[in-house]
């Protein structure tokens, strides 16, 4: 009970922390409640107004050599009326939409590197039988032991990652021709004259637009770059000599089944295939939230102006404790960029703080103070 209300959980993730032997695990793993390690599922929830909600459950684990970790969560699915799916990426203000829930599952699967789950009940359904796309209803979901173990000898636990998301992006760094970029894995974008991508298996390329420019329709038309790799140029059938122009790639690129990633400088049209928007809400462009640093902070009179270390800005209100006006409570949070970065970074909506004790976790984090004038 909270005051006069009634809290139901309407989807949740544990762990069962005990080890279980090999014929329990297999009950467990075919059990309606399982989330099996690296796939999500689909499951849906119907209000007692009789409105219908969406989710993704999922679970992701790294068992990589120097980069391992695991990590569970949640993420809304919002559906329109002409059937158009979208999923919200906040930690990148992208919102990823398809013409419905099936294209939508297709995409995230290649984006995210997860497997799609239907359930128990399909799991093991003929791989070459057609896959319905059917949402479950929503329940409590358990996570054995066994999935957070390392597949490598000695098979330790793997660490709980908080900075792990349903899509990890593919970042490459930035070059004399661009700017650093993140995509997606079976993603793209265009930034200047250079075209990046990220393939199904997060391997990068870029194609360098820099032969001669001929001006034809008020259009800057350039050649295929002789450096293409082999594989992308037959997926596409790119051919080397032969004369693209820029959105007219982009556009074939789509075609075949990839993501366009937005320039933030630059408008690109909706064409109704999977594809990214950004929201609208504008960046706060005042001098005393223009932080120029990797990672860094301000905080004044309760205000804290943060920018992490991936360039992701956000505001924290801290309110003054009556009769304690050097402690502080967490204030409402309306972004859900910053409802997400205060769950990541362990903070306590009913905890107080002193302004020393906010200041010192963001430096011992490695975030830079700047001073507010």
């Amino acid at each position: 009970m909270v005051g006069h209300h009634r809290l139901y959980a309407v989807v949740t993730i544990a762990l069962l922390d005990s080890p279980v032997d090999a014929s329990v695990e297999t009950l467990l793993t075919d059990d309606p409640m399982s989330l099996l390690r690296n796939t999500f599922r689909l499951m849906e929830y119907v209000d007692i107004g009789g409105m219908r909600h969406l989710f993704i459950a999922y679970l992701v684990a790294q068992d990589e050599s120097g980069k391992q970790g695991v990590a569970a969560g949640i993420v809304d699915v919002e559906v329109d009326d002409s059937g158009r799916a979208s999923l919200k990426d906040p930690r990148r203000n992208w919102i990823i939409g398809a013409p419905d829930l099936e294209a939508l599952v297709t995409s995230l699967e290649d984006m995210s590197g997860l497997v799609f789950d239907p359930g128990p009940d399909r799991r093991h359904a003929d791989a070459d039988m057609p896959r319905p796309i059917i949402p479950e209803p929503a329940s409590n979901l358990w996570v054995t032991e066994e999935e957070r173990l390392s597949w490598t000898p000695p098979h330790a636990r793997l660490p709980y990652d908080r900075s792990l998301g349903f899509i990890t992006p593919v970042v490459i760094p930035e070059s004399a021709h661009h700017p650093a970029v993140e995509l997606y894995a079976n993603s793209f974008s265009v930034r200047g004259n250079s075209l990046v991508y990220a393939e199904d298996n997060r391997s990068t390329g870029v194609l360098r637009f820099g032969c001669p420019t001929i001006q034809h329709s008020s259009a800057a038309i350039r050649h295929c770059p002789p450096g293409a790799d082999a594989d992308f140029a037959a997926r596409f059938g790119l051919q080397h000599g032969y004369v693209y122009n820029l959105e007219s790639l982009a556009r074939q690129l789509v075609a075949g089944g990839m993501v366009r990633v937005p320039d933030p400088d630059a408008e690109t049209e909706d064409t109704g295939d999977t594809a990214l928007t950004t929201t609208t809400t504008p960046p706060d462009t005042s001098p005393e939230s223009a932080l120029r640093c990797a990672a860094c902070f301000t905080f004044k009179q309760g205000i804290l102006d943060y920018k992490d270390p991936h360039g992701r800005q956000g505001i924290l209100r801290f309110d003054a404790v009556p009769g304690h006006r050097q402690q502080y409570l967490l204030g409402d949070i309306e972004r859900a960029e910053d409802q997400e970065f205060v769950l990541l970074n362990g903070f306590n909506r009913l905890g107080r703080y002193t302004e020393d004790a906010i200041v010192q976790w963001f430096i011992g984090q490695g975030y830079v103070r700047q001073r507010v004038t």
